[in-house]
């Protein structure tokens, strides 16, 4: 409402009607409480404002990025014009530039990183200004130096390293600070050098010197002197001395007749006593008093016996035939001697027989299975071999098998027969190889072989069909095709057995893959003997999934979806997951803007699978509540006339 020429302090009030022919009514008439007209005056302002290089000002709908100074009008709270004049100042960013010295294994602490090789690196502050400040970093990282020495001295000697006092051979290493102030590595091989041990043994003969160290030795003992090596450590050698003495020997010895003997170097061909001066085995003066006795020859005879086949030897010569031998030996004297031998060869003593061994028969303890002839040896009583050849003529009867059907297959009779032998007697009477058995009941037959070995054996006949016990499954699931057939205990008639499903023979006795049908089995034995039965695989019951009927859903509400189902539930599957509570429930609740058809697919513990759908509409109503009445008195109580909406509006 426009008040026209208002002026400071005036009062007004507003007067409500129905119509403008009301206005003049009293009673029709509402009037709004005095109200003061106030005048406000225009207002101006000005503000200071920093900012950083590169960035923007907002002021009064322009973007500043400069310095200088700018103004702009608004419209105060009290919608009158209102003046702000801005100052505005552009701070510049800050270039710093520092190199820093670190040694090698250090780390330098620069903008969040650790530093640890030479490079230039940039870091990015905040600075007293509150803008960025630039500092760029050049960083030396110094090398440590390592130096490698090498000294020796001799044991006992002390080596000053590292302010260490070393003694023993080894590498060891020192850290000076070096020039530069960073680590500094020498490392140091010292080598110890051991004194010089030395063991010498020499001999004199008696009366003579030895000269050793300065002196003059003339006894047996032990000696040391001490010299310097070329290494310039001490050596010490340690002499052991031996003095041997003069040595006077006695030699006897014996001479045969013709021969001669050396002793010393010098030959003796004769009996007697004799002197010698020789030099002896330690290299001194030796006598030497040999006496030498006269021999004689000697002469023997020698009668033995071998076996036939064995050798003897006697003196070096071996002999294998009967004979007399003469043999030149060496007597125990040493001298010639003549050794007569007489020698007799024994014959072996042979044996020979024939023996027939049946089933279950041993010879000696020992089991034959077929012909040998068997050669034993033993000693005879002149301690040669006595030979036995035993010829063992083994029977091959072994087990007996009657051959043929032991079943009477709907009463017809059955073939028996046991092969061919030089004799066979039936308990029938019968003296063939076969017999037709037509009758159930116990024969039996003995069969005799050409060495006249025999045995006896049996088998019952019976008067019984085939049978046999099947095991089916259904399927896991509905028109699925994973029905098994198992045939179990098959019995009676004459095995091996020949099985048929539907007429296609199989290679086991279980089929598996199998649909809902009907089957026929049947099961032949070699005699012909039959076994049918008709089998009935039936599909499971369908697994069932329900969501009932479509629903209606009055927002803002939710409703609860439940799924009825006939089975045990392994795992639940909702689409869409949108607004449900779960996706792997039975029984989730939905909330939802829009309408929505869900599907359900649900799976037992066999895998089988059942999917349902529902339709979820949604309606959306929009509440509007209009009042009836209002009464503007400035009661505070139903002053103003408002409409009002539901939330979903």
């Amino acid at each position: 409402m426009l008040i026209p020429a208002p002026q400071q302090g005036d009062l007004y009030r507003i007067a409500l009607a129905a119509s403008a022919d009301q206005l003049t009514n009293a009673n029709c008439v509402a009037f709004s409480p005095a109200d003061t007209v106030v005048i406000l005056p225009t207002s101006a302002s000005s503000i200071e404002a920093n900012i950083c290089e590169g960035e923007v000002f907002e002021f009064g709908g322009s973007q500043l990025t400069e310095s200088g100074t700018y103004q702009t009008s608004f419209i105060s709270t009290s919608n009158c014009d209102s003046t702000v004049t801005l100052t505005l100042n552009v701070l510049d960013t800050i270039q710093t530039t520092i190199e820093e010295t670190i040694c090698q294994g250090e780390i330098f602490e620069f903008g969040g990183s650790q530093l640890t090789e030479s490079g230039t690196y940039q870091s990015s502050f905040i600075s007293t200004s509150g803008c960025d400040s630039t500092v760029t970093l050049t960083l030396n990282v110094l090398d440590s130096i390592q130096t490698t020495i090498e000294e020796t001295i001799c044991q006992g000697e002390i080596f000053e390293f590292g302010g260490s006092q070393l003694t023993e051979s080894g590498t060891y290493q020192s850290s000076p600070i070096n020039i530069s102030g960073c680590d500094s590595t020498v490392t140091l091989t010292l080598n110890v050098l051991d004194s010089i041990q030395t063991t010498i043994e020499e001999t004199i003969c008696q009366g003579e010197i030895f000269e050793f160290g300065g002196s003059q030795l003339t006894e047996s003992g032990t000696y040391q002197s001490s010299f310097i090596s070329t290494s310039n450590c001490d050596s010490t050698v340690t002499l052991t001395l031996n003095v041997n003495p003069v040595t006077e020997t006695f030699i006897e010895a014996e001479l045969c007749p013709g021969d001669e003997i050396e002793i010393g170097g010098t030959i003796f061909d004769q009996a007697g006593s004799f002197l010698l001066d020789l030099i002896g085995e330690n290299g001194c003066d030796s006598t030497v008093h040999i006496d030498i006795i006269p021999l004689q020859h000697a002469a023997e005879t020698f009668a033995t016996s071998i076996c036939a086949g064995e050798s003897i030897e006697i003196a070096g010569s071996i002999f294998s035939e009967s004979g007399t031998y003469t043999l030149p030996l060496i007597a125990a004297n040493g001298c010639d001697s003549i050794l007569t031998v007489e020698l007799e060869v024994l014959e072996p003593i042979i044996e020979q027989f024939d023996l027939v061994l049946c089933d279950g028969m041993t010879y000696n303890g020992q089991t034959f299975t077929a012909d040998t002839l068997l050669i034993q040896t033993f000693t005879a009583s002149n301690g040669c071999d006595s030979i036995v050849e035993a010829n063992l003529m083994v029977s091959q009867l072994g087990e007996l098998n009657i051959m043929g059907n032991t079943s009477l297959c709907q009463g017809n009779p059955t073939e028996l027969s046991v092969g061919n032998f030089a004799a066979v007697n039936w308990s029938t009477g019968a003296q063939s190889s076969s017999i037709v058995a037509e009758q159930a009941g116990m024969y039996s037959v003995t069969v005799t072989d050409e060495l006249g070995c025999a045995t006896v054996t049996s088998v019952q006949v019976i008067d019984e069909g085939v049978e046999a016990f099947i095991v089916s499954s259904i399927p896991t699931c509905p028109m699925e095709s994973d029905g098994a057939i198992f045939i179990d205990a098959i019995s009676g008639g004459n095995p091996p057995y020949e099985i048929y499903i539907d007429g296609v023979p199989l290679d086991t006795n279980f089929m598996e893959g199998l649909p809902q049908g009907s089957y026929d089995i049947l099961i032949v034995d070699q005699t012909g003997c039959e076994f049918s039965e008709s089998v009935q695989i039936n599909d499971p019951l369908p697994l069932i999934a329900d969501l009932g009927p479509d629903q209606t859903l009055l927002l803002p509400d939710s409703l609860q979806l439940n799924v009825q189902v006939n089975a045990t539930i392994d795992s639940v599957v909702w689409t869409p997951a949108i607004g449900l509570s779960c996706t792997d429930c039975l029984r989730p609740r939905v909330q939802i803007p829009e309408s929505t058809t869900y599907r359900v697919t649900v799976f037992d513990e066999n895998g089988c699978m059942a999917s349902d759908e529902i339709r979820i509409t949604v309606d959306r109503p929009r509440r509007i509540y209009v009042p009836n009445i209002f009464s503007p008195n400035g009661d505070g109580m139903n002053d103003i006339f408002s409409i009002q909406t539901g939330p979903e509006i």
